[in-house]
């Protein structure tokens, strides 16, 4: 049996930039488990067997109501 300590997360942040070069952040709510009313960029947590692109698709979805079509990987860095 896995523990806790033993697990690999993956988070994903995206940045989005509109046609002035501005970047989309968000405020996370009053309730939110890590750092509450901290500004952040829309993401979250990969969960195993999820796909990178689907998975930040999903989240912006989520976070912001946009739909994006075009999303690279610009980097992926997982921590125990």
């Amino acid at each position: 049996m896995k523990n806790k300590e033993q697990e690999i997360n993956f988070s994903q942040k995206a940045i989005l930039f509109n046609d002035d070069g501005k970047i989309l952040t968000i405020r996370r709510s009053e309730t939110a488990p890590s750092r509450p009313l901290h500004w952040d960029l829309p993401g979250g947590i990969l969960e195993f067997g999820e796909d990178l692109k689907g998975d930040i698709v999903r989240e912006i979805k989520e976070e912001t109501g946009l739909e994006v079509q075009d999303v690279s990987v610009i980097d992926a860095i997982g921590a125990l």
